[in-house]
């Protein structure tokens, strides 16, 4: 790829939506605070086995958070294309 290639598929910097970024990030940095607080909430009302899953499975709901508000961003930041 040349840099003009490279160069066109970023945003131009005065359409780049930094208050709709702000938002992603802190809704999912919220909802990371949630997770880390309802999972241990719900799993000293569960019994046994369901404790022993819910507990692990933490850190997949938070990359899952990530993954998503990662997925929301990109297109506010680069402009995809079919091609790219």
């Amino acid at each position: 790829m040349t840099q003009e290639n490279i160069a066109s598929l970023l945003q131009d910097p005065n359409q780049i939506r930094l208050l709709q970024i702000f938002l992603i990030i802190a809704l999912a940095w919220l909802l990371n605070r949630l997770i880390n607080w309802l999972i241990p909430w719900l799993a000293e009302r569960m019994a046994g086995r369901t404790r022993l899953y819910l507990l692990p499975s933490m850190p997949v709901f938070k990359l899952i958070t990530l993954i998503i508000a990662t997925i929301l961003i990109i297109p506010l930041v680069i402009e995809p294309t079919l091609q790219t």
